[in-house]
This record gives structure tokens, C-alpha cells and sequence, in this order.
């Protein structure tokens, strides 16, 4: 797996860095109209959102970030996909209000 720069590791495939790729590789327009309420999104919210990594001096696209946002996610993982569900609060307790809202906020807009 690989290291992130904070000298750990990423928890998750999506949340991997991709070295190769520079910041330019997300479309952060596409990715804006996703979070309407959230206002103009900076370096800082598309690192929270696990969008972008930082790999030395420079910020690059996670896997999961090219594959939401992606300019041209096929050309590097033509057989990728994203799946996703929603649980009704009834059967999932621990589960936090955002990671259930996450399906009706984030939709690929080509």
C-alpha cells in the first residue's frame, strides 16, 4: 500500500495516491457543482474530502477522486467502478448522518 506524505499509510484502495497524476487530473468545476452547499472549495476541503494527497511539494489525485471526478478516469482504470448503498438508520445505528447522504450528494455529472 502505498505511503502517504504524512508518513502513514492510505486506510483505503480510493484513498491511495497517485503519484503519476498532478492535481489537473480532477475536474474540480464538476466537482464543485457536487457540493453546492458547501460553498468554494479549497486545497484543504479537496484533501479532507480524500480528493487529493499530498505527495512531497505538490498535491496529487487519490484513486477514488479520479474515479468521482476524474477527467479521463478510463484511460487509467477502464474497468473501475463505483459502488455504493444506503442503509435505513434502522439497521445501521453507528453510522454517521454524512456517510448516509453520501449517494444523494455525489453524482458523476459528465
Amino acid at each position: 500500500m502505498p505511503a502517504t506524505a504524512k508518513g502513514g499509510f492510505a486506510e483505503t484502495f480510493d484513498e491511495s495516491p497517485l503519484p503519476g497524476l498532478d492535481s489537473e487530473a480532477l475536474d474540480f468545476k464538476v466537482a464543485s457543482v457536487s457540493f453546492p452547499d458547501r460553498g468554494k472549495l479549497g486545497k484543504a476541503e479537496w484533501q479532507t474530502l480524500r480528493l487529493l494527497e499530498p505527495q512531497g511539494r505538490r498535491l496529487v489525485p487519490t484513486v477514488g477522486g479520479l474515479l468521482w471526478f476524474g477527467k479521463n478516469p478510463e484511460a487509467r482504470s477502464p474497468d473501475a467502478w463505483i459502488q455504493c448503498g444506503r442503509l435505513p438508520r434502522s439497521l445501521s445505528s453507528t453510522a454517521s448522518n454524512s456517510a448516509l447522504q453520501i449517494p444523494t450528494f455525489v453524482t458523476r455529472q459528465d
